[in-house]
């Protein structure tokens, strides 16, 4: 297991960097590091300098750690679990070391070159078209993973008076069980409980996919919100899709706690196959992102013939912002804080993920319930591990 956690490590750190280095070309053209720029200056030199810059910095730091992780195997293999459990953390000031000077640095050439660039504008708060509405979730996944969840239940409660006493709870790479446990409801139903959360957070992060701010480009409205809709399609099928394969994958090794003597359960790949299908999912999710780029907008669209010729009238639905620049609602480039926006969740300047506005009630008390949570998370986790090393 350390053997494969070490090599899980590693892999991480190679799969961030090239994901760090994707994250300009999926960045709107807009935007440079954060900054709001005109979309033509992506093309400057000095914005050119910045990327190679920060893809050079992103590959230094993710081999630096690639490397750490090597060392911490090869010299304290009985830690790697904590290795895997912290990397997260590690890889965060890996990031920010790469995106920050740079953010600094678009800031300064804009300020140099006194670019001005007027806003993207927003749905109206009050329409429908604002976010996406929630009957366009992709459902059906989520409800597969829930039937799966609860016939996971129902075998768990229906098998547990022909279990033996001790049963087991841990396994290794080999589908071999490495630790056993007294038969208690709470171990009988611990895989389901878990796989009933991981549907849980998979399925809210869906919803805020769903449910985020649409920018739309105030020169092509239309064709904006077409490219926001086929963009949503495609990712919420995607994400439904990779759902499902961990729901799957939970439940497949969970049977192993059930049905501890069954030949099928003990074949190792019920443990590879599984990753190898999560992981073809992230791929297949990054290339979606890649190839559509933020918020869908390299996506072609051919509007029908009565809608071509007014593609470049506003919608009217659509509701600038009386601001020419709203740079000073980011901090960092990063973190949006508008009090006067009452949308909680908007898109990210860098790359495509989402951003709480960090300046509204709703968005404080989620961003604190999440952090206590992952602290909380953490600290169980780390005594848990310290008392098997």
């Amino acid at each position: 297991m350390n053997t494969f956690l070490a090599i899980t490590n590693v892999s991480i750190c190679v799969l961030c960097a090239t994901l760090f280095a994707l994250t300009p070309k999926r960045t709107r053209d807009m935007y440079l590091f954060g900054v709001r720029i005109p979309p033509p200056e992506q093309r400057s030199p000095e914005a050119r300098k910045m990327k190679k810059r920060y893809i050079a910095t992103c590959f230094a730091g993710m081999t630096a750690l690639a490397a750490i992780c090597i060392a911490q195997f090869t010299a304290f293999r009985d830690i790697t679990l904590l290795t895997t459990l912290y990397l997260p953390i590690l890889i965060t000031p890996v990031f920010f070391g790469a995106y920050i000077p740079n953010w600094k640095a678009a800031i300064r050439l804009k300020a140099e070159r006194g670019w001005q660039t007027h806003i993207a504008a927003y749905a109206d708060m009050h329409t429908t078209r604002e976010r996406g509405p929630m009957t366009a979730l992709s459902w059906g996944w989520y409800m597969a993973g829930f039937a799966i969840v609860m016939a996971s239940v129902l075998v768990a409660n229906f098998m547990y008076s022909s279990l033996p006493d001790m049963i087991p709870t841990r396994f290794g790479i080999n589908m071999q069980p490495t630790v056993l446990a007294s038969r208690t409801w709470f171990t009988v139903l611990q895989f389901p409980l878990i796989n009933g959360l991981a549907l849980l957070v998979m399925t809210l992060i869906a919803i805020m996919i769903q449910r985020v701010k649409l920018q739309v480009d105030p020169a092509r409205p239309r064709i904006s919100f077409a490219q926001h809709s086929v963009y949503r399609r495609r990712l919420g099928h995607a994400f439904g899709l990779l759902t499902i394969t961990i729901v799957l994958n939970l439940a497949a090794i969970g049977l192993r706690v059930l049905f501890p003597y069954s030949p099928l359960a003990t074949q190792p790949v019920i443990f590879w196959g599984g990753w190898a299908a999560i992981l073809i999912q992230v791929a297949a999710i990054e290339g979606i992102t890649v190839n559509s780029g933020q918020g869908g907008h390299k996506i072609k669209i051919d509007l029908p013939d009565e809608e071509r010729d007014m593609s470049d009238e506003p919608a009217q639905d659509v509701q600038p912002e009386p601001r020419l620049d709203d740079d000073k609602h980011w901090k960092l480039g990063l973190f949006y804080c508008n009090a006067n926006d009452p949308a909680g969740i908007v898109e990210h300047r860098f790359g495509n993920k989402l951003s709480f506005n960090f300046a509204i009630l709703p968005a404080k008390i989620a961003v604190a319930l999440i952090g206590a949570g992952a602290a909380a998370a953490y600290v169980w986790a780390t005594i848990a591990i310290f008392s098997y090393v």
